[in-house]
Parts: C-alpha cells; structure tokens; sequence
C-alpha cells in the first residue's frame, strides 16, 4: 500500500467532508452502494468498453497511422538518410514489423484517451486498474497470436516512481493533491510497446509535468542512430537542471531522477540497456539502425534517491525460463503452472492470482527463484514525482516515435 494512504485513512469522516466541499471532490457513488448496485455499476463501464471499436476494426486493411516522424540531424544540418535510396528500400522492407509496433501505439493512444475521459478524484485505485486493463484487453484484440497487455496496469502514487500496483483488497481513494504515474503495457504479434504518462488533478503541479515533457522532447531530439545513450541522458538532465517553479506558493527545484532507455524484444520490454542518474556514462553504448527503444524521463521534488520497496508480496513477477528447476512441492507446482498458463513470461502481479492475504506460496516461489521480482521504487516520502516515456522505432530514414499524441 502506498506510504500516503495510511494518513488517508486517519481522518474522520467531518474533516473529510470538509476536504471534499473544499476541494470539490465527490467520492463516488459506488462507495455507498450495495453488492447487487456495484454489479451494475460495473457492468455499465464493461458494456461501455466492449462498444468501442478494436483498433484492427477500424483499420481493417492494416494502414494504421505513422507515429510522429522527426529527423536524424548531425549537429546541425539535417542527414542525408531520408533520401539514400538504399536506406529507403530497407525501410520499405521493414514496414511489415513497424506496423505491428503502430498498431501497439493507436492502441495505447486510445487507451489513454479513454482514461483521461474518466479518471477521477475519489476513484479507488483497483477500480482504475479494472478499467483500464479491460479497455486495453479489449481493444489490443487480446484473441490474436502473441497479442495482449504485457502487465498489469501500473499506478505509481506521489514518491512511488514506478512499478507499483495496489493489491487485492486494497481501498485507497485518489485524492485531488495526488499525482499518479500510468503505466500501461501492450504487445502486438509479439511486438511491446510500455509508455509511461503521469495524471496530476490539481494545476499547481502542471509546471512540473509540463517540465518532464520538454525534458523527454530533448532527449528523443538528441536520439538517433550511433548517438551515445550518455548523450540523450545529458540533453534531458540539462532540460530539468535549469528548471525551477513554484507549487503552491513554495519554490521548487526539480531533480533529475533517472533516465532510462530500454531496448524492446519479442515478448517483454525493459530488458534492453539503462542509463543511470550519474555524471559520465558509457560513450560506447550507441543506438543502432532499426532498434526500438523506451525513452523515459523521471523528475522528482524529492533527493532523487530511489529506493526499493522490500515488501515482496507489492512487487510485479515473472516466470523464469530455467532448463534445470528445481524440485516443487505438489502446491508449489500447482501454482507455477497456473501462473504458466496464464501469463507465460509476461508479468503479473499477486491480485491477478487472486491469492488470499496468507498465502506465501509466490514468496516461496520467489525464493526458490522460480519467479523474478520488479518491486515498487520510491523518493523521499512525501515528495512528488513525474514520468513520461515514449516507444521510439530508429528506422533507417528517420525516426518514429510510434506511441506520439495529441496529449505528449
């Protein structure tokens, strides 16, 4: 559970009304409403889903939309890819694979969109989840081979950078000062996108947000073929090092936190290379000719000192591939094969296992390493922190940012 809900829960129910005239925030009905309401209620936002059109329905001939092309630029002066007739026949060559990954970005397009029509203060997080890993399921066309969400949906809060999913059973209403990290997972045929964008409800935190947008544009500006990863990380660095604003009449300074650029493959994202939060960096990483990449930029008001969350059972999993396992206990191998079955060597969380509180059997598995952990990563209590992360394809005429909105 996020550090901030437990002063959530502290307040009583006088101050709350007070807070939610003030601020204007409504809870939900749902929160009054009886079992039999709920079900209803749940099944409008489903029907609600289902009506909307797959993104393979409305682009039935396979000509989904070219993400937002830029330029590769030496210094100053535009490349000569886009006209060598040798890099546009390979780019031609490859638009089979490239669709995949635009149809992933129309999806995530859409699925955010939805979200922003909806997203609240007052909405629990597991109903925020709920929709949004039904919008996804649904409009990726999860039926088609090797097509699905790759995760969970993700709700990073406040100094929660990345990686945090409420569990089952947890009951924390999102607050109008909160600033919530969105992150949802997509795979097309095999192809993963995994952008990141942050919701923030109250307007005192738009410079910060408006911040980690410039700073990511200026790193994906200085990305290109045989550009040194140290080089994009410093573009975004300088972007957040000169930035200073004002939240709720106090001066802040934002911190660079981390950026990160992960090179995609068949079934999973983020298994590529990290830049880490540090003066120097490697010259010799480089990004190569036809490489997809997630570029992400994290900013915080914090000390930029992220740590892990070491409670196991809050973390995301992954089945390991192992040649030789060793030897599971009956109840053991039951639930390996389970989480087999049901997300290969996607990721998962406990809540989608539907696991009882005292159920320590995925710890059990954790510890004989027949699953991987990613576990929740947080700042400073009570600091804020902001993430926005694009999927990058570096075609060999220009480059493609494939997940590019209307939104960022």
């Amino acid at each position: 559970m996020p550090r901030a809900m437990n002063a959530a829960f502290e307040e009583d129910d006088e101050d709350e009304e007070e807070e939610e005239k003030e601020d204007d925030v409504i809870r939900p009905a749902i929160r009054r409403m009886t079992a039999e309401q709920q079900a209803a209620y749940q099944q409008r936002w489903r029907d609600e889903i289902f009506k909307m059109r797959k993104v393979d329905e409305l682009y039935k001939r396979g000509d989904f939309p070219v993400g937002k092309e830029l330029k590769y630029m030496i210094g100053n002066v535009r490349s000569d890819r886009e006209f060598n007739e040798e890099k546009i026949a390979f780019d031609e060559s490859m638009k089979s694979i490239f669709d995949k990954y635009r149809r992933a970005g129309e999806t995530h397009r859409k699925v955010r969109n939805y979200v922003k029509n909806w997203l609240r203060p007052g909405m629990t997080t597991l109903e925020v989840c709920a929709r949004i890993e039904a919008a996804a399921r649904h409009l990726v066309n999860f039926t088609l081979p090797d097509t699905r969400a790759t995760s969970p949906a993700l709700l990073s809060l406040n100094e929660c950078v990345m990686n945090y999913t409420p569990e089952m059973n947890e009951e924390y209403y999102l607050r109008r000062e909160d600033m919530l990290k969105v992150d949802i997972g997509l795979c097309v045929y095999g192809k993963s996108i995994k952008p990141i964008f942050t919701v923030n409800f109250d307007k005192d935190y738009d410079p910060m947000i408006d911040s980690t947008k410039e700073a990511l544009e200026a790193g994906i500006k200085a990305a290109g073929v045989d550009v040194s990863l140290y080089d994009i990380k410093t573009a975004m660095s300088e972007v957040i090092d000169n930035a200073e604003f004002e939240i709720r009449g106090r001066q802040v300074v934002p911190k660079f936190i981390q950026t990160v650029l992960f090179a995609t493959s068949e079934q999973c994202i983020r298994d590529g290379r990290m830049i880490q939060n540090k003066r120097g960096g490697s010259v010799h990483q480089k990004i190569e000719e036809n490489e997809v990449y997630e570029i992400a930029c994290a900013v915080s008001t914090g000390n930029r000192r992220v740590r892990e969350d070491t409670a196991v059972n809050s973390r995301l999993f992954q089945l390991r591939v192992n040649e030789k396992e060793e030897k599971l206990s009956d109840n053991l191998m039951n639930l390996r094969n389970q989480i087999d079955r049901q997300f290969g060597t996607y990721k998962f969380c406990g809540r989608q296992l539907s696991l009882k509180p005292n159920d320590d059997r995925i710890v059990n598995l954790f510890k004989q390493k027949v699953i991987d952990t990613y576990p929740p990563q947080y700042d400073a209590a009570g600091s804020f922190t902001s993430m926005f992360s694009h999927t990058v394809i570096f075609r060999p005429t220009v480059k493609e940012i494939v997940t590019a909105g209307d939104d960022y």
